[in-house]
């Protein structure tokens, strides 16, 4: 609306549940971001053409380690990660985790971040190992998420992900519908296809959010598979072969994505089908974009 704050990220826009439309008989646009989890397309934070940990925004989500590297502190995105350590402590009263560090120092360090957290210290042990890595280990593991990561690595330099993560963390703090840990059994809002400008095969920011999200589905929903259908012109094979590669680049089995031999999209249009979906967990969305770059 008029009256809203002007976001500063997709991080904002996602807290705000705000997508952006602007729409016309001659021009359809959409600016695509529904919901905090299509934080993970952001293509101008370097580093996140993987499945980065760091903007995943589950709240039993938690890292396996910190990679220290040569450092003897913990940095920006180290501080980051051990506070996503709290947010499912805060709800399993029962969950207490180890901290095996290089030093006791960088150890008690985590110790004071979880605790600044609102974590009691005798729910955190902590001990002295050798190497260059602080590794967790979890009492209740079966209720986690537990991902190896290195976004500590790939992030610390990176201005606009630190700046991202601190909004991120305070939406996982506050959102009170994200205070709950997610029931993944929920229904899935995934688009049924994406328009592509013109002749172009290129992939554009709102393309790659739209395939984002899919991949976000296929990623908890590890039975679907999908299949891509194209318009019968000269560009199909690129924009078919493109779409294909940017999700197996996101980490989803090629064998996953399958390439139709029909070619009844509408023009400028690729179609999306599920196989093996269960129809209570998925609803399909029409999408309207053009690929004109609405997407910021």
């Amino acid at each position: 609306s008029e009256n809203a704050a002007p976001e500063k990220d997709r991080v904002d826009m996602a807290r705000n549940r705000r997508v952006e439309l602007e729409l016309s008989v001659d021009n359809k646009n959409i600016r695509f971001i529904s919901q905090v989890e299509d934080l993970q397309v952001n293509p101008r934070i370097r580093g996140i053409r993987s499945w980065d940990y760091v903007f995943i925004a589950e709240h039993n989500s938690v890292p396996s380690g910190l990679n220290m590297g040569s450092g003897t502190a913990l940095n920006q995105v180290h501080e980051y990660l051990v506070k996503r350590i709290s947010l499912p402590m805060k709800v399993y009263q029962n969950l207490t985790v180890q901290v095996d560090a290089p030093s006791l120092e960088i150890g008690n360090r985590v110790k004071a971040i979880l605790y600044g957290e609102g974590i009691d210290p005798g729910r955190v042990s902590v001990s002295q190992i050798s190497g260059s890595k602080v590794e967790f280990e979890y009492s209740e593991e079966a209720i986690l998420n537990i991902y190896d990561q290195k976004d500590d690595i790939n992030l610390v330099t990176n201005g606009l992900a630190l700046r991202m993560m601190d909004n991120l963390m305070n939406i996982l703090r506050e959102r009170e519908d994200l205070l709950l840990i997610r029931d993944y059994s929920q229904s899935y809002t995934v688009p049924n296809m994406v328009t592509f400008a013109g002749n172009t095969t290129q992939l554009s920011n709102e393309v790659q959010a739209i395939l984002s999200r899919i991949g976000s589905y296929l990623k908890s929903s590890v039975s679907v598979r999908i299949a891509l259908t194209g318009d019968g012109s000269s560009s199909e094979t690129n924009r078919l072969e493109a779409m294909k590669n940017f999700l197996v680049e996101w980490g989803i089995d090629a064998n996953r994505i399958e390439i139709s031999n029909e070619s009844n999209a509408s023009e400028n249009q690729v179609s999306i089908k599920y196989l093996n979906a269960d129809s209570i967990n998925l609803l399909e969305l029409d999408l309207i974009n053009d690929g004109k770059g609405g997407g910021k």
